[in-house]
């Protein structure tokens, strides 16, 4: 360590050669990108501070809500969930669950639960006779079920934050809005694979929910999003993308959302919480489906989408071609040091927030390993012609 101590150590490591010139003007352009990222998108997510008197003061009464549950093979987290969908808070509403073909069980436990509580509705899909059904059929079939206008959807993994939850989406539809949109985090084991689930699915939330607060929705999580049954209707249903075996979230917000019709609904109360995948295989075929249905997306949520990653990119091709570069080490050391310190910051207070912060503590090595991951995965899926759900 003698060297630290030696002045000519300092003046070879700071001293300015013009050929640095090209990347730094590179890694400002990055950090330019960075910058606008954080600004436009990230810093529009906040999730406001509740105390446990906070409710939401809607303009009018209440609408009748049905929430609508698909489940196939769902008898454990019925178990679970029912209780919490049913104790709601709430005035009016229905809980209509479409046992999607089950060979579990799964009916048995809704007779059960039905014989108790009146506002459980089911729709039962006889493995039998429906063979080629999948969720939007189900969805399409509960639809027809559910008494009421406004309807909200989660999965059956999902468990509500509070009881508040649906009073806080039918607070949000004020005249005009026929979508709501709002947080599901995730809940995975401690280990570097639920880093990497918080880490990817916190960008997902940060992007989706920032979009939207600039009123240019895409996306929603089909585990906690509600919408009007004549915005369903207006659009044909999933009719659009039928043929496809997913984007009853995504793909049917794209078609039914607009730039004044969707309300964004972040306080905490209104979360829903679902387990993540519990190993490599599972995540990794989560994924496929997801990037997936992605190439379908519209030119323009794709370029909105690549603002990060090709940030990423930028950075680090400015970092390789400064070290490269040069002899003098300060300079290409700031330049790493400083977008990476900000990133931390801002994504660690953001996953608190939502309660996805599972990746925080080896940020630098999640970021490295998301870059790296998500270049695979986009080979994978380019010579992917199909997917199962």
């Amino acid at each position: 360590m003698e060297f630290l101590m030696d002045p000519e150590f300092w003046v070879a490591s700071a001293s300015w050669n013009p050929i640095e010139l090209k990347p730094l003007l590179v890694f400002l352009f990055a950090l330019a990108l960075l910058l606008t990222w954080l600004i436009l998108v990230v810093h529009r997510v906040r999730i406001p501070r509740t105390s446990p008197s906070d409710s939401p003061a809607p303009l009018g009464p209440l609408p009748p809500i049905s929430l609508v549950v698909s489940a196939h093979n769902e008898r454990e987290n019925l178990k679970q969930n029912l209780d919490a969908w049913l104790g709601q808070d709430y005035p009016d509403f229905e809980v209509v669950v479409i046992d999607d073909r089950s060979t579990d069980e799964s009916h048995l436990v809704l007779l059960q639960k039905q014989q108790e509580n009146h506002k459980l509705q089911v729709v039962y899909l006889d493995p039998d006779y429906v063979k080629n059904g999948g969720k939007k059929l189900a969805l399409t079939l509960g639809f027809k079920k559910a008494k009421h206008a406004h309807l909200v959807l989660c999965d059956a993994d999902c468990k509500p934050s509070s009881d508040q939850w649906l009073k806080h989406m039918a607070a949000a539809f004020q005249p005009g809005i026929e979508m709501v949109i709002a947080p599901s985090p995730l809940i995975v084991k401690k280990g570097f694979l639920g880093g990497v689930i918080h880490f990817e699915t916190l960008l997902t939330h940060l992007h989706f929910l920032g979009w939207a607060l600039r009123n240019k929705p895409y996306m929603g999580l089909g585990r906690n999003l509600a919408y009007l049954r004549t915005a369903y209707d207006r659009v044909g249903g999933f009719s659009q993308h039928h043929h496809i075996p997913a984007g009853d979230d995504d793909l049917f917000v794209q078609s039914a959302a607009t730039a004044t019709n969707t309300a964004i609904v972040l306080n905490a109360e209104a979360f829903t919480f679902s387990p993540g995948a519990q190993n490599w295989k599972a995540y990794t075929k989560q994924k496929i489906r997801h990037l997936w249905v992605g190439k379908l997306y519209p030119g323009q949520v794709k370029r909105n989408l690549s603002l990060f990653p090709f940030t990423l990119l930028a950075l680090l091709a400015s970092w390789i071609y400064w070290w490269v570069q040069t002899s003098a080490w300060i300079y290409p050391a700031l330049a790493t040091a400083l977008p990476l310190i900000v990133l931390w910051i801002v994504l660690h207070r953001k996953g608190k927030q939502l309660q996805m912060n599972q990746f925080s503590a080896l940020f630098p090595l999640h970021l490295i390993f998301y870059g790296l991951w998500y270049l695979y995965m986009g080979i994978r899926v380019f010579f992917t012609k199909r997917i199962l759900w």
